[in-house]
């Protein structure tokens, strides 16, 4: 598990970004920016990283598709 993941010990949930939100704060949080975001954008926003392909942006958009695969 990544730094970004965190796994809150009560609980056993992971936490996203690094922010270390829930996985519903963090999906709430995507779908009220994707009415005015592109991914890459709302990735740059909540994540804190630029799309430069770097080990940052991968982890970032990894974490990003784990989140939103709840709403495909």
């Amino acid at each position: 598990m990544s730094k970004e993941q965190r796994t809150n010990s009560a609980t056993g949930e992971k936490r996203f970004t690094p922010l270390k939100i829930t996985s519903q704060e963090c999906l709430n949080l995507i779908i009220k920016l994707r009415m005015d975001f592109s991914q890459s954008q709302i990735i740059e926003q909540v994540w804190g990283v630029r799309k430069d392909g770097s080990e940052a942006w991968i982890k970032a958009y990894a974490e990003y598709k784990d989140v939103i695969e709840t709403l495909e």
